[in-house]
């Protein structure tokens, strides 16, 4: 059968995805993950601009996506349910449901999370829910009962697995199930579901093997309210997305652009907020941290940083890094992580005396490699920095992984020892299956250069 909308959804799906592999900096990051900031330029659901009136941002993110498994599992699943559904549906009520449920499901993630979002998966949930609206009412013939319970299981797995991860944005998928359970049962209501039955054992005509019957699914009186219905549903989600005044997550994420830009009226009405929503969350202690840290209160600030590490996530180190996305969600570079060099100081200075007595390597590398790079000389300290990656090498142990050998390298360099620096990359570009081997190699030649350099300073001829 004609599937043109999944043929046309499939198309535009992979387009964006080349398109972006080839204008990409680096177009080997979108095999795995495409940065954040590279997501954003080219139109992901980023809260903040959206808040700030970019709403175009999600129709652009219903089309991108973070990485090349995103994209697979993603195309798979439109390749499974198009010729299953669209048929029945038709191919302008197939692409209303798509688009419908995609659109509410950035709504309701804007609502529910307020994270930086892009992917297809919520049209696809839509697509799902009508699937499985479809499967019902064909339930009493055996496929159909079939596909309702499989499809029942393939949503319960998928919302326990993206519980799992927060990377999966379950708000999204739940939200564009939500539209396709209610709008599909109103697109599909007034058409007539296909299918094949034998007949009955009595009849020996073979040319009656297959009969073809036909069932109407609803009625029209249906049609018109579950599609109102499920429209009316992602104009509401739309609503609560684009301005969820009763959410902390929005007040916090405005109250941090408030820092970045100094307006200090809009600081303290959306932190004031924050704090009778819930004064009690991990995030408005990081944004109280932040304004006592900006108004030289460091020790007021400290007990707030360390009840935000401690609730924000079970791990240390994987706390400190959410702490740093709520100051900077699309940050790419270390430069743009640590653009608040008081916040991620102080920041590391709890997490390493929280992780004191069960020392965390990759957290000790992080805030190494912060005090290394950081463009603010009050924390540019590489002779801390140097005693740092020494630490967290020594209890890497006899496989010390890349990132923290090269942090020890930079370390070297920066404290007047190019010419150990330079050692430690050629070691370490020996290694078989090295990744990010370019950034290695161009690193190795710039400590070369350094050495070089650091010798013809210090050569007779240039003793007076």
């Amino acid at each position: 059968m004609l599937t043109p909308a999944t043929q046309l959804l499939s198309f535009v799906i992979i387009f964006v995805y080349a398109w972006m592999l080839i204008v990409a900096p680096n177009s080997m990051e979108g095999l795995l993950l495409f940065q954040p900031q590279t997501l954003l330029e080219h139109g992901a659901a980023s809260p903040i601009h959206i808040w700030h009136g970019d709403s175009w941002r999600i129709f652009t993110a219903l089309f991108l996506h973070g990485g090349f498994l995103h994209l697979f599992f993603n195309l798979f699943v439109l390749r499974q349910i198009g010729p299953l559904l669209e048929p029945t549906l038709g191919t302008a009520r197939f692409l209303l449901l798509f688009l419908a449920s995609g659109l509410g499901s950035f709504g309701f993630s804007l609502y529910i999370n307020g994270q930086l979002a892009v992917g297809a998966s919520g049209g696809l949930f839509g697509l799902i829910g009508g699937l499985l609206v479809l499967s019902f009412f064909a339930r009493h013939e055996t496929i159909g009962f079939r596909l309702f319970i499989e499809l029942l299981v393939v949503i319960a797995l998928n919302l326990v697995i993206g519980g799992m991860f927060p990377i999966i944005d379950n708000a999204a998928h739940l939200g564009g199930l939500i539209i396709g359970i209610i709008l599909g049962a109103g697109l599909l209501a007034d058409r007539s579901f296909i299918f094949f039955t034998a007949p009955p054992k009595e009849e020996k005509d073979v040319d009656d093997a297959v009969q073809v019957q036909t069932q109407k699914l609803g009625s029209p009186r249906m049609a018109t309210w579950g599609s109102s219905l499920g429209l009316t549903v992602c104009v509401l989600f739309l609503v609560l997305g684009f301005k969820p005044t009763d959410r902390v997550h929005y007040h916090v994420t405005q109250a941090h652009d408030a820092i970045d830009y100094g307006k200090k009226d809009k600081l303290d009405k959306h932190l004031n907020l924050a704090q009778l929503i819930d004064p009690l969350h991990p995030s408005v202690a990081l944004v109280e941290a932040r304004v006592f840290l900006h108004n030289n209160q460091p020790n007021k600030a400290k007990p707030l940083l360390v009840a935000a590490l401690s609730n924000l996530n079970q791990s240390t180190n994987h706390a400190w890094g959410v702490a740093l996305r709520h100051i900077a969600p699309t940050a790419n570079t270390d430069q743009q992580l640590f653009h608040d060099a008081h916040f991620t100081n102080a920041l590391c200075d709890e997490a390493l005396a929280l992780t004191l007595t069960e020392p965390v390597i990759e957290l000790i590398n992080n805030c190494a490699w912060f005090l290394l790079t950081t463009k603010n000389p009050q924390y540019h300290k590489p002779s801390k920095a140097i005693q740092l990656a020494r630490f967290a090498v020594e209890k890497a142990g006899a496989d010390v992984p890349p990132a923290i050998l090269h942090t020890l390298a930079e370390a070297e360099a920066q404290t007047g020892r190019p010419e150990e620096a330079m050692v430690m990359m050629e070691k370490l570009l020996l290694e078989q299956g090295l990744q990010q081997r370019d950034y290695y190699q161009s690193e190795y030649k710039r400590f070369v250069g350094l050495t070089q350099s650091r010798k013809k300073q210090t050569s007779p001829q240039n003793v007076p």
